[in-house]
């Protein structure tokens, strides 16, 4: 894209979204697994995307709100102080400033902001408020006359009485999730996939999800898809057609392409495909380079395909991913790494560790330099927000600079002074970012076990304290870390039930605790001993390394504690309960204690560690 002038060029975040320093505290350390490598998740926020949507972040005080911050310009002029074209035209580098929102959004906090370069929205405390061009009735308010900035007001209709919580838009349109329902206005197939040409200039429900909630919407030109229930559906065009007709007039379920039942925790809509992420997997489809014609896509996948690999990349971890028009980049790693992985075209991904230069499958990339010791945690097109809040860029294998393909930090001066990166928005670019799904009100994105509580929700063990929160801080009682237990063993099947005939197990757990039969189930299978189980005590932590432990080696004694074991954890001993139990569990990776160097056995886990221990347990299962 280099020589380009002007609007021609992809702009990059009209605008990014940042939030002040206030929101770097870590999360404090409530359970064993709120470890510091962990708990800097927690400082980034919501993974808005270009033309993707997902909740954002919890709504801040106005005056510790999230702020918008604008840079104009191709993604290669961040890389260098200055851009000239062919005919010697300078390009300044970019510089962030704040733009002016209009007298509506005076004082309110802004969750996410997206620009379609002549449309604007922007969404804050639950609603969203749009200004600019309106020839398709995107600003959703019952015209098509243009409206000024300083004139924007609340999206009404079908949405006055909801509270929105992301959105997404492209030139033509506008979408909104709101109470897990998808709402969308303007022209095209995205609004009305059987009558493209017709404009709705107020918000319409998108129907066809079965009765299925809605918790993410990712969308590019005219094609959208949304995870439901831990599905994904698409509708309006197929992904790269050139057709006018849509390919899915209502949203339609993809074919599972072998992640069982899994849940779908993540999708970005590009221009030449889509992914998602299943059971920490990728799986795309759309059109694919190949290796004999890798500056052109050639192929066309009709379904969601398992992403080819290598087997060290296979076990990773797929935590976030981005379809980009010729490339696809994904952050990936084993627990708590995160390292950038590309494919495609190798002069849009950055420099690669290894050859060929032109890599259909992921390779790993370059993060020598500025990035070095700082993991990613949000990536798209060409650019990632890393653990320490800032943005960093890379730009495309050509013109004079040899290092261009290394990764470059973006200008943060000015307005962006002690602030951190909570998104990143790309206006009229040819990328889209991964989508995470917002599975309960309590969980925002930005959560330090997000990936696991929704994988949690995803496989069934948990849907929830109530049927929108998690309560993820709270302590888990012996009684459902049973459940929790029973359903990560044994994915789909119902809980087992007390018969009221039998001999109980437990002298203190009778057939009428909802919890009684799993909690029999757990001694059957000799997880748990003795007479008594205290079904309303909490779960410790030495407790829960017995009992994964156990989970992973069904009719294996505990593992004998070794003189190693006094080592790993200041306050674990040999003669600590659980102590080799604990010991597996550090030398495996699922838990790694606090960053004080203990491990606190006696302390109660709570239901968002829970569900991390489970899933890593999973995934080291998985692995073999």
């Amino acid at each position: 894209m280099m020589g380009l002038p002007g609007k021609a060029r992809q702009i990059l975040a009209v605008g990014l979204l940042m939030c002040v320093a206030v929101t770097s505290t870590p999360v404090p350390a409530t359970a064993g697994t709120h470890e510091a490598d962990i708990a800097m998740k927690a400082t980034v926020g919501n993974g808005s995307a270009t033309r993707s949507a997902v909740p954002g972040p919890p709504v801040a005080p106005a005056s510790e709100g999230p702020v918008v911050i604008d840079w104009e310009g191709s993604i290669d002029s961040f890389i260098y102080k200055d851009e000239y074209d062919q005919n010697g035209t300078l390009y300044p580098r970019p510089r962030p400033t704040l733009p002016t929102l209009g007298p509506a959004l005076a004082g309110k906090p802004i969750t996410q902001f997206e620009d379609s370069y002549f449309t604007k929205c922007a969404l804050a405390q639950g609603k969203v408020y749009c200004w600019g061009a309106n020839e398709s009735g995107q600003l959703g308010n019952g015209t098509t006359t243009a409206v000024p900035q300083a004139d924007a007001a609340a999206v009404g209709g079908l949405l006055a009485d909801k509270t929105v919580s992301a959105i997404v838009m492209d030139t033509s349109y506008v979408c909104a999730l709101a109470d897990f329902q998808v709402y969308c206005w303007g022209t095209g197939n995205v609004v009305r996939p059987a009558a493209p040409t017709v404009p709705s200039t107020v918000p319409l429900v998108v129907d066809g999800f079965r009765g299925l909630k809605v918790s993410a919407i990712s969308t590019h030109r005219q094609t959208a898809c949304a995870i439901a229930a831990g599905r994904v559906f698409c509708w309006g065009k197929d992904i790269g057609q050139d057709l006018d007709q849509s390919s899915y007039p209502v949203p339609t379920e993809m074919q599972n392409g072998g992640w069982g039942g899994e849940p779908v925790t993540s999708v970005s809509v590009g221009p030449q495909a889509a992914c998602i992420i299943a059971g920490g997997h990728a799986y795309c489809w759309g059109m694919t380079v190949t290796k004999e014609e890798p500056y052109w896509p050639s192929v066309r996948i009709r379904n969601p395909t398992r992403v080819q690999a290598d087997a060290a990349f296979n076990k990773l971890t797929v935590k976030a991913i981005s379809a980009n028009e010729f490339h696809t980049c994904a952050i990936a790693g084993r627990f708590t790494d995160r390292n950038v992985y590309c494919w495609g075209q190798t002069h849009m991904v950055g420099r690669l560790h290894d050859t060929p230069p032109e890599s259909i499958t992921p390779r790993p990339v370059d993060t020598s330099g500025v990035l070095k010791g700082k993991s990613a945690t949000l990536i798209g097109s060409r650019c990632v927000i890393a653990n320490d809040g800032r943005p960093y860029c890379w730009g495309e294998a050509s013109g004079n600079y040899a290092d261009k393909v290394l990764p470059h930090a973006v200008d943060v001066s000015g307005p962006m002074a002690d602030r951190r990166v909570l998104a990143m928005s790309f206006v009229l670019s040819r990328s889209g970012v991964a989508v995470r799904p917002r599975v309960f009100t309590d969980v925002p994105t930005s959560y330090p076990f997000y990936d696991d509580i929704v994988w949690a929700a995803g496989t069934g063990i948990t849907q929830g304290f109530d049927a929108s929160t998690f309560r993820p801080t709270s302590v888990i009682d012996r009684q459902a870390m049973s459940a929790f237990v029973f359903r990560a063993l044994n994915p789909g099947v119902p809980d087992p039930k007390c018969d009221p005939a039998a001999k109980r197990l437990w002298s203190d757990v009778g057939v009428s605790n909802p919890f009684c039969g799993t909690i029999e189930w757990l001694k059957a299978q000799g997880f748990a001993t003795g007479s008594l189980f205290r079904p309303a005590a909490a779960t410790t932590r030495a407790t829960m390394a017995k009992m994964i432990f156990r989970a992973h080696h069904p009719g294996m004694p505990d593992r004998v504690c070794s003189a190693a074991s006094a080592r790993l954890f200041s306050d674990v001993t040999r003669t600590t309960d659980s102590c080799g139990d604990i010991e597996w569990l550090a030398t495996t990776g699922i838990a790694t204690g606090y960053s004080s160097g203990t491990y606190q056995p006696g302390q109660a886990v709570t239901r968002d560690a829970m569900t991390a221990f489970l899933h890593r347990r999973n995934t080291l299962a998985k692995a073999g």
